[in-house]
């Protein structure tokens, strides 16, 4: 299952449709983003990074009673208006998904079916040391 995906499953909240906003673009886009929380004993860190040539970069890190185990999933994306598809490389498997996206800020909200989870701007070399 696309790791961007199963963050959406940890920490979703309903979202409204802001047709106000002004539409958010690649360039928006580009860098990395963290999303940070806790789910019943143990927490977690999500990194993701788009790059300018269209290389996307997953580091999902898990810590529970001391442990910490770390999953990177690279891949491709690109862009159409709001939705990103992404398209995923690991462990030999391929998945390919599409989500919303908008931009507030210093915010990356995606979004899919009603539900929302908010990544704030983070260095470059938060997730770099991963890869």
């Amino acid at each position: 299952m696309a790791m961007i995906m199963a963050i959406l499953s940890l920490g979703l909240t309903a979202c409204g449709d802001d047709k106000d906003e002004p539409e958010s673009t690649n360039a928006d886009l580009v860098g990395t983003w963290k999303m940070t929380g806790t789910e019943g004993g143990y927490s977690y860190t999500s990194l993701i990074q788009f790059t300018k040539d269209g290389k996307f970069n997953n580091v999902e890190i898990y810590t529970e009673d001391g442990e910490t185990e770390v999953e990177v999933v690279k891949g491709t994306y690109t862009v159409n208006g709001d939705v990103i598809t992404i398209t995923e490389n690991y462990d030999g498997e391929v998945d390919t998904y599409s989500v919303r996206f908008q931009i507030k800020g210093k915010q990356l909200i995606v979004s899919q079916a009603g539900y929302s989870v908010t990544y704030t701007q983070a260095k470059n070399s938060e997730i770099e040391k991963y890869l």
